[in-house]
């Protein structure tokens, strides 16, 4: 959504005409955005309203907009009831917050596990998990606790019943403290089954897959970013971002193991994981309209033939997007915009989108030409009240022109 429809938090030219047009001529559509795993979909909507100043009746963005983790609602109920969630981001406890409107109840973050356990990490913790004290903590699921060997038993078993077993790993975004979660996450990921504490007796063992790391049980990590750098308001230089730890975590992983890559699952914008889901929902939607209009009779789904994908990152969403091929044939059409980051041309870009345009109207006016309609920007770029004059293949320049020209005079 950030630089197609806003940017900062200035609307773009054109940006609420369009969404307004494709939503009068029945089309699905849905918004990808990252509002750093810091807001639920509902509230991103209400602050997409804000940003492109809607009316508090529009109902533009209700139930359309993705997150970078909203996929992770697609996690099986066994996941989400029953399996600890371990989580580390910037800010961990508005994080779980997100996590727990998708429905998982047992989530953990490096906070809690200080609490119980201040001898995991060797500093004083009041120093790492918040300038004004320590964060607001929870007891750890089920009445467990991180497993303590005893110091005449270093080779006791975990109890299962008692000892914290972690069973997946949400990289939220890029924490506060990279050496507490790196360490944090070290401890999990060469542990036996996820019991934090103990080492795999795997580990090591050449006659393994991988030299027996990973082999164990051992949770498995979800990533939802992964950009390097980002952009801040406040500062000229990029800052690092989330890309950058998970090539700090990896960079430690191959210092502790000799294995060359930290396998993980990017679950963010335009990931294979995101595209899969977002198309899901397409095709929900389409096949609830069809239905509505009596057009095919109840189905879960309704394939449709092209979606337009509108973006301003030639680098990432371009390329992913040429990549896509759903199953059932739909093609995946991508138009680039200037309205953002990128302003440049085509000729420095190995690949090539459909089409390159200023800014979304003018990107729904190509689409919509693509589909055999007779668009026109300053038809679809109309006073709300004249939106239902614009029908498909409907030419009504002149109540247009006429009306824009009464309001000018007012």
């Amino acid at each position: 959504a950030s630089g197609v429809l806003f940017n900062g938090i200035t609307r773009i030219d054109g940006s609420l005409s369009a969404l307004r047009a494709v939503k009068s001529h029945n089309v699905r559509y849905m918004c990808l955005a990252d509002p750093g795993g810091m807001a639920t979909e509902a509230e991103t909507e209400h602050q997409f309203k804000e940003r492109i100043r809607a009316n508090k009746d529009d109902r533009l963005f209700q139930g359309n907009v993705i997150h970078p983790q909203t996929p992770l609602r697609l996690l099986p109920d066994e996941v989400k009831q029953n399996q600890v969630v371990y989580i580390a981001g910037r800010k961990p406890n508005k994080a779980r917050n997100v996590a727990q409107s998708y429905g998982f109840k047992k989530i953990v973050t490096g906070a809690d596990l200080l609490d119980e356990n201040l001898e995991l990490f060797p500093f004083d913790p009041l120093k790492v998990t918040g300038k004004k004290g320590r964060t607001k903590t929870k007891a750890l699921p089920d009445g467990t606790s991180t497993f303590k060997p005893s110091t005449k038993n270093k080779k006791q078993e975990p109890n299962l019943l008692r000892n914290l077993k972690i069973d997946h790993i949400f990289i939220w975004n890029e924490p506060r403290d990279w050496f507490l979660e790196i360490q944090l996450i070290l401890d999990m990921l060469i542990s036996q089954q996820g019991y934090i504490g103990t080492v795999s007796t795997k580990n090591g063992d050449t006659g393994l897959p991988n030299n027996g790391w990973l082999q164990d049980g051992q949770p498995k990590i979800w990533a939802n970013v992964e950009d390097f750098e980002f952009e801040t308001a406040s500062y000229h230089l990029h800052r690092l971002g989330t890309g950058a730890f998970l090539e700090a975590l990896k960079s430690v992983w191959r210092a502790k193991t000799g294995c060359e890559e930290l396998e993980y699952e990017h679950v963010g914008k335009l990931s294979g994981m995101t595209l899969e889901y977002a198309h899901d929902q397409i095709l929900r939607a389409y096949a609830r309209w069809m239905t509505e209009k009596g057009l095919e009779p109840v189905v879960e789904k309704s394939e449709v033939r092209r979606v337009y994908v509108i973006s301003d990152n030639p680098e990432k969403d371009l390329q992913a997007v040429l990549d896509f091929k759903p199953e059932g044939g739909t093609e995946y059409i991508p138009i680039l915009v200037r309205s953002g980051a990128w302003t440049g041309t085509t000729k420095e870009l190995e690949r090539k989108p459909a089409a390159v345009v200023d800014d979304a109207l003018d990107a729904v006016v190509w689409a919509m030409r693509n589909e055999g309609v007779d668009a026109h920007r300053e038809i679809l770029d109309v006073p709300r009240h004249l939106m239902g004059l614009v029908g498909v293949g409907e030419v009504v320049r002149e109540e247009v022109m006429a009306e824009r020209l009464r309001l000018k005079r007012e």
